[in-house]
């Protein structure tokens, strides 16, 4: 007799742990089914490749111990330990974004007080006309930030 199938709706790094965790603990052949709207998985933890460019990585892979050991250990041990970069002290919070050749660690946000003035203008009314559209109900299927940038 075949068993109904787990059903988990999403993909994002807490479904992936979820289904994790309950193939550990059943122990047996029932299925799992993780579904995503998305054509890749890992939600927020997901990558954009850009083929020569490199790949991006949709917000920050940063990984605290959630205090709970049974969590930690699905989850650390997903990879081998040479695999994991375990930073401590105040190495485990740098983070900051790359724009015009400088690091910004104060923001989350470009900050293009700096930029040029005719860069910055452009920017902002790409911003505004991208709203616009939005607002309009024009959008633009498959263009990326990537896309964006290269015009």
């Amino acid at each position: 007799m075949s068993r109904k199938p787990i059903v988990i709706s999403g993909s994002g790094l807490s479904a992936l742990l979820l289904a994790r965790m309950v193939r550990s603990i059943l122990r047996d052949p029932t299925p799992i089914l993780v579904v995503e709207q998305n054509s890749e998985i890992g939600g927020q933890f997901r990558s954009f490749d850009y083929g020569a460019e490199g790949r991006f990585d949709h917000g920050m892979h940063i990984y605290y111990e959630s205090s709970i050991p049974e969590v930690d250990t699905l989850l650390t041990g997903i990879f081998p330990d040479r695999e994991w970069h375990i930073l401590e002290g105040n190495r485990k919070d740098i983070a900051g974004l790359f724009v015009n050749g400088r690091l910004q660690v104060d923001t989350p946000y470009i900050d293009l007080r700096p930029a040029d003035p005719d860069f910055r203008r452009r920017c902002i009314a790409e911003i505004l006309l991208h709203v616009q559209d939005t607002l309009a109900g024009r959008t633009h299927p498959g263009r990326t930030a990537y896309d964006a940038m290269r015009r």
